[in-house]
């Protein structure tokens, strides 16, 4: 899935969180989802406050905690207290005319309370992680709001190679042989990896798929 990454105004993403969260993600042709953790505040004794693409309940995170370089065995509960809805722009890296969409894009506002959390903890959701600061009183989160996200897209090619699903942008006529059939059992499986939400999974329609062949100089199989 694409990646979050978060800037701090004095830490990085691998440090203690403090105020100033900035949530960054980015999208791609391969990967053209928006998924990962924005962490808000990270402190021993209190739940941890982060902010994920919106999923449908139940939300049960699983955290992976590391302590000294080794794993520790934790429970943990997750509480959806809010949500927020920034502006995006999308990108339908499949729709043969890299069309742009702009609306609203849900955000989950998470407390993950973890037993027996640590300072200096490694705490990981996914390939995200965050390190537990020292003990203190527990910080009323500071929300990173719709203002607060940056989505950046990627290259979008009006003629992908090869193409994004069998019969998708550019496909060769069928009956291409094994060559063409594997291309297109590997550009499914890129489609279906991610585990996040999609921002689009539209397949081109008969209509855009021609305009996409003509455009492409190629012949169309649909």
């Amino acid at each position: 899935m694409a990646r979050a990454w978060i800037a701090l105004l004095i830490a990085t993403s691998a440090s203690v969180v403090e105020a100033g969260t900035i949530c960054r993600y980015g999208t791609s042709y391969n990967d053209p989802g928006i998924g990962g953790a924005c962490f808000v505040d990270a402190v021993a004794g209190c739940p941890i406050h982060l902010v994920e693409p919106h999923q449908p309940p139940p939300v049960d995170l699983m955290p992976v905690v590391y302590r000294g370089g080794q794993p520790v065995d934790v429970t943990a509960t997750t509480e959806v207290v809010g949500m927020v809805s920034p502006l995006v722009t999308t990108i339908d890296y499949y729709s043969c005319s890299c069309d742009r969409t702009t609306a609203p894009y849900p955000f989950d506002q998470l407390a993950v309370t973890i037993a027996g959390l640590r300072a200096g903890d490694e705490v990981y959701f996914g390939q995200d992680m965050v390190t537990v600061g020292p003990a203190g009183p527990c910080p009323v989160p500071d929300w990173p709001s719709a203002a607060d996200f940056e989505i950046e897209t990627g290259g979008c090619d009006l003629c992908p190679s090869p193409p994004p699903d069998a019969g998708g942008c550019g496909a060769t006529p069928s009956g291409g042989g094994p060559l063409a059939a594997a291309s297109a059992l590997v550009a499914i499986a890129l489609r279906r990896r991610r585990a996040g939400p999609r921002l689009s999974s539209r397949r081109p329609t008969r209509s855009t798929r021609g305009d996409c062949a003509d455009r492409c100089g190629r012949t169309s199989a649909w």
